[in-house]
């Protein structure tokens, strides 16, 4: 009863039967859409809150379906073949742009690299990084790519100079324009306008989030193909996607995780005693429900953090206006993998704010603020764990 029950699960998300799919009971012509949908379909579940026989069926599915499919490739042609509308409930980029894109990510944060990079990655494309527009530009002379994620704000050259540079240099060499999508914590509809303006032809706002960043490249890859209108999305919630979360990962001895819609709460440093919450539902939608990568995330966060937060002291004390900002912005970033409505993400903003203006008159004490909620963030995410382990038993 179990297996069928699960089986159910997997096929009720799309309303398919499970017949024709059994041992033996073979397919009929035309099922490569059906059965393509349902092998994605199985895949996704296994990044939801399954205990460890769920994931087992889950696999045997896989397993029994993946042989009739084949390969990313077949995968991609059977989807594509599908009747119109029928969508792609993988969660990944669609079969119309396909697996195994190579992506050029344009980004000077070294946390956001790395962490654009794995989820691309996760979904079967091949990634390069550059840290500005100037290296985008000897980039894409170098090679070709399918599709190009731009930060707007980099050093040297930025990312509306850069897109301006690429669209005249294609002009001049009669080459097709390469899709360009700007990634950006800027969502005002004043910078939508401006990445339109400078030949973008995408918009992903910051803090990344998996499912919408994959959504972008989708919509964007099938745009260049005639297939959509060309309409910009701009917004930083404009493709969110609700999904279930589940799982563990390690921090500091202890273990991340949540519950889907319930914020948890952690004690914030310095004694103060504050709370501080933290959407672990939004935190598991930026790692597409990748328990691993998270672990990765939080481990890069917290290594790079002390020296980020050291620099933007000295910077205070130094009256380096410009290290503030700059290092503050690389920090509000970082932190945006666990939202932008938690105390480190404004606090690091406000930083990098006052470092804008040239006031750094109160930004000791904002700083210090922000060392009591980095503590309150690491408290969170431990907190998350214990709800969830009460939550399962």
């Amino acid at each position: 009863m179990a297996d069928e029950s699960l089986r159910g699960r997997v096929l009720a998300r799309e309303g398919f039967p499970v017949t024709g799919l059994e041992s033996g009971g073979g397919t009929r012509p035309g099922d490569g859409g059906v059965l393509a949908r349902v092998l994605a379909c199985a895949r996704s579940l296994l990044a939801t809150g399954l205990d460890a026989g769920q994931r087992e069926k889950v696999r045997e599915i896989i397993a029994l379906v993946e042989p009739v499919v084949g390969d990313a490739g077949s995968l991609s042609e059977s989807v594509a073949g599908s009747s119109p509308g029928e969508g792609n409930p993988g969660g990944g980029v669609s079969p119309v742009g396909g697996k195994g894109l190579r992506i050029l990510v344009v980004e000077d944060n070294v946390f956001t690299q790395q962490l654009m990079s794995r989820l691309l990655e996760m979904e079967g494309h091949s990634v390069v990084l550059v840290a500005n527009g100037i290296e985008a530009l000897a980039a894409l002379d170098g090679a070709v790519f399918d599709v190009v994620l731009m930060d707007l704000g980099m050093p040297r050259m930025d990312g509306l100079e850069a897109t301006a540079a690429i669209r005249a240099r294609e002009r001049e060499r009669s080459r097709s324009p390469v899709p360009i999508i700007a990634v950006t914590a800027s969502v005002s509809a004043d910078h939508v306008g401006r990445a339109k303006a400078s030949g973008m032809d995408g918009f992903h706002g910051k803090p990344i989030r998996a499912k919408a960043l994959f959504a972008e490249i989708e919509r964007v890859l099938e745009k260049a193909r005639g297939m959509v209108p060309a309409v910009m999305v701009g917004g930083a919630g404009s493709h969110s996607v609700a999904e279930v979360v589940g799982g563990s990962s390690a921090l500091s001895g202890g273990a991340v995780s949540g519950v889907e819609g319930s914020p948890v709460a952690g004690t914030g440093g310095g004694g103060e005693g504050r709370a501080f919450f933290l959407d672990m539902a939004h935190v598991m939608r930026s790692m597409a429900g990748d328990w691993g990568l998270l672990e990765e995330v939080i481990d890069l966060f917290f290594r790079e953090a002390p020296g980020q937060m050291q620099r933007i002291r000295e910077g205070i004390l130094g009256a380096d206006n410009l290290a503030v900002q700059e290092v503050a912005h690389s920090l509000k970033g970082a932190s945006g993998a666990f939202g932008n409505t938690h105390e480190v993400y404004r606090l690091a903003f406000q930083l990098e704010s006052l470092g804008r203006r040239g006031d750094l008159g109160e930004a000791l004490g904002v700083w210090e603020e922000l060392r009591a909620a980095l503590g309150g963030l690491r408290e969170a995410l431990r907190q998350g764990q214990r709800e969830r382990e009460q939550v399962v038993g």
